[in-house]
């Protein structure tokens, strides 16, 4: 999960002192109170039930969301329903917006959405092509952390208004380790016989974080100079760790053996005699979910029971699916320390891999 703006070089400090979070939780129950009763039977009469997923991301210029029809019919099989577009898309959607409110609960100009076909979709199970989605126009007001959000639009035959309503989550409020993005041109001082710590402190209205390390790698061809491949891999040294609170400042520390570091590019790279490499840089990305994002996931679990019963969890009304945020900071263009190259190019692990 990541955000926080991927180029800035400093985190954001939000310095919320427990009266003005208890404020933006009461602001967020009075949004929310409207907006709970989101329970559907799908396989009721016919209904007109919409399916919306859509994660809020403020690191991101455009917000972007799928909204598509559930559809059963006792006459084919859902195979063949789903090769049908006009099974999965809606013609119209009325008054389909995005309601915006600042953490005092003031409402900002709400964001129209418009529909997109710009996304390829993989082949499959559905049909992939035209792939509808919706969008918030580039260069739309932003949309901050700690903000709410609410997706709302009118049916198009039954008149049934469909919304979800999320809180915006806020990326790391710090960050110490393994880099901190305080230090300009940051660098890696990564050493097998050493454990790799990281250290941060949660966002505002995140429950569950990520931390991935994006390795930008150049394959050079040997013989000809000019044959070159790049390439990222993306080693997910830290995954669904949990928060205990929502509130934000929470400290967050996790410990690896560095040997890690280096068995992880082992194992993802082959070894191959024609080729040379040279690392590019390194990004490092830390994803927070919002509460209803890790609920959605944490239903989505297998029980451990005998009954392999999952819960079906939704925060839409008169509909399916989930609406959350996501919160996404980077660190780009780390260097490893001179004495972290010289590993890389003698540890056992990788000494084979032939960078330089």
């Amino acid at each position: 999960m990541q955000k926080g703006k991927g180029n800035q070089n400093s985190i954001n400090s939000w310095n919320l002192n427990s009266s003005r979070i208890r404020t933006l939780f009461c602001i967020a129950f009075i949004i929310l109170s409207g907006s709970c009763k989101n329970e559907i039977d799908v396989f009721g009469d016919w209904q007109e039930v919409p399916v919306v997923y859509g994660l809020i991301d403020p690191a991101l210029p455009q917000q972007i969301f799928r909204i598509n029809k559930a559809f059963v019919n006792p006459n084919a099989s859902a195979s063949e329903i789903a090769k049908i577009n006009d099974s999965l898309y809606f013609d119209t959607l009325y008054n389909l917006q995005l309601q915006v409110f600042d953490e005092n609960g003031v409402q900002k100009t709400p964001i129209k959405l418009y529909r997109i076909n710009q996304l390829p979709k993989d082949s499959g199970y559905f049909a992939n092509s035209p792939n509808y989605l919706y969008a918030t126009p580039m260069g739309a007001p932003a949309i901050k952390p700690h903000y709410f959000c609410k997706i709302s639009f009118t049916m198009p035959k039954s008149g049934k208004l469909a919304s979800g309503l999320t809180l915006v989550s806020g990326p790391p409020q710090s960050i110490s380790q393994p880099v901190s993005p305080l230090i300009p041109n940051p660098t890696w001082d990564v050493n097998p016989t050493k454990n790799i710590i990281v250290n941060f402190t949660s966002g505002i209205f995140t429950s569950a974080y990520d931390v991935h390390v994006n390795f930008r790698i150049t394959e050079i061809n040997k013989a000809d100079t000019s044959i070159k491949t790049f390439k990222i891999v993306t080693w997910k040294i830290l995954n669904g760790v949990r928060t205990t609170t929502t509130n934000g400042g929470e400290s967050i520390r996790y410990t690896t053996p560095g040997k890690n570091f280096f068995l992880f590019l082992e194992d993802r790279l082959k070894i191959d005699a024609t080729i040379k490499r040279r690392l590019e840089g390194i990004d490092i990305t830390y994803l927070g979910a919002g509460q209803a994002l890790d609920d959605y996931i944490a239903a989505s679990e297998p029980s451990i029971g005998i009954v392999q019963k999952q819960t079906d969890y939704t925060n839409i009304e008169n509909g399916v699916g989930i609406i959350s945020s996501r919160a996404s900071y980077t660190i780009k263009n780390i260097e490893l320390t001179q004495q972290g190259m010289n590993y890389l190019t003698t540890d056992p692990s990788t000494n084979k891999l032939n960078f330089f």
